[in-house]
């Protein structure tokens, strides 16, 4: 995708406060800047998306940052799980998942990255999607999604960490 096919998606993606936080573009650190409401699009050097909404509706600022996307769909009883994530100055860990198939969602925390001792499942209905909102309580969190016995035809998961 060209530059400019980029700025493009970005003014589209602040418009609409959502994004695909997985893109895969090798043109180092840039930010964009909506010059109406100050909301901000940012892709770090390592292609890691950061996206900061200005105020809420009760002004509370806000920045939330995408940090696990999958959506291949599993096989029976196959599972998926993101590398550990630092959770340093972020609040909670958010996100969505769909699957047409049941299975469980979850979202693990640690204290060292390692062992991962806080755990909150969620279980999900096949058709049905649902959203998580986990508080931040050790350094590390990771997601882990488990299918369940049948293979699946579609799957979305998607992560983000936010900051109040």
């Amino acid at each position: 995708m060209s530059l400019a096919g980029v700025k493009r998606a970005f003014k589209e993606a602040l418009k609409e406060t959502v994004i695909n936080a997985n893109v895969d573009i090798q043109t180092g650190v840039f930010e964009l800047k909506d010059g109406e409401t100050n909301n901000r699009a940012k892709i770090d050097d390592s292609g890691r998306v950061w996206i900061s909404i200005q105020e809420d509706a009760v002004g509370l600022k806000q920045t939330m940052v995408g940090v696990f996307q999958h959506t291949t769909p599993l096989l029976a009883n196959d599972s998926v799980e993101s590398d550990a994530i630092p959770t340093n100055g972020y609040s909670r860990i958010v996100g969505s998942v769909f699957a047409d198939v049941d299975g469980t969602l979850y979202v693990e925390q640690s204290p060292d990255g390692t062992n991962w001792d806080v755990v909150d499942s969620f279980p999900v209905s096949g058709g049905s999607g649902l959203g998580f909102s986990v508080e931040v309580v050790c350094p590390y969190c990771r997601v882990r999604y488990v299918n369940g016995a049948s293979d699946q035809s579609k799957f979305r998961l998607y992560v983000f960490l936010r900051r109040y």
